[in-house]
């Protein structure tokens, strides 16, 4: 019963020309010293990006990391998730943060308070917030667009008593495939949340972007893409 996740979907992607994200949504796959990369994306309402991706992580270096591209980015430690299986409570631990700021831990192996009936973990219902962005015309930016679709096109799901939404784990994933669809698991922690904690400031000229990108967006044809449709 296992199913593409983004089956049917026009997955959007542009090169690196230099696209503004500010103030965006961090998420981070951490990995060890394995087989497995560390990954870190960067998402606002629009574009999603990843920023860095090494085979090699400790857990301080990479915390280090991930605070250049928290300023770089002008985002809070509060728009920064990271899943926290293996190495990743021990990255939380190690950044740092201003008074008052704490990163999110995020604990993927249960479903949130009220989604009990719609998801079998936290990262699934992550994992549908992805797809649903996509539907909507998000663009992930890359230049190396191939490595992206060889991840999402193999990425599946099923349905589970009683109708709950359930992801092919990674350990099921790369027994299949071979490989650990990191950019995947570090693209879905940035939808912990849906909006960054601090206020996109536009630029004139971002400002009509986004007039011409809501404009765009309300032809087209709606589309049912509610959980209950899953």
């Amino acid at each position: 019963g296992w199913m593409p996740l983004f089956a049917n979907l026009n997955i959007l992607f542009e090169p690196e020309r230099g696209q503004i994200i500010n103030g965006g949504i961090i998420g981070v796959d951490p990995a060890g010293m394995g087989k497995d990369h560390s990954v870190v994306a960067i998402r606002d309402s629009v574009y999603l990006k990843e920023v860095l991706n090494e085979k090699t992580s400790q857990e301080k270096d990479l915390a280090r990391k991930i605070e250049i591209i928290r300023d770089a980015y002008n985002s809070k430690s509060g728009d920064i998730g990271v899943d926290a299986f293996g190495i990743g409570a021990k990255v939380v631990a190690n950044i740092g943060t201003k008074i008052g700021e704490s990163v999110n831990a995020l604990l993927m192996d249960k479903p949130r308070e009220g989604t009990e009936d719609l998801f079998v973990t936290f990262k699934d219902e992550l994992a549908w917030k992805f797809r649903e962005w996509v539907v909507k015309g998000g663009i992930i930016i890359t230049n190396n667009k191939n490595a992206w679709l060889k991840e999402l096109g193999f990425i599946k799901y099923k349905r589970v008593r009683p109708g709950r939404m359930q992801l092919m784990s990674k350990k099921e994933f790369k027994k299949e495939h071979g490989f650990s669809p990191d950019r995947f698991d570090a693209a879905l922690c940035t939808f912990f949340k849906d909006d960054p904690s601090r206020p996109v400031i536009l630029t004139k000229l971002e400002l009509e972007n986004k007039e011409v990108y809501d404009y765009l967006n309300s032809l087209k044809s709606p589309v049912d893409n509610s959980y209950s449709s899953m």
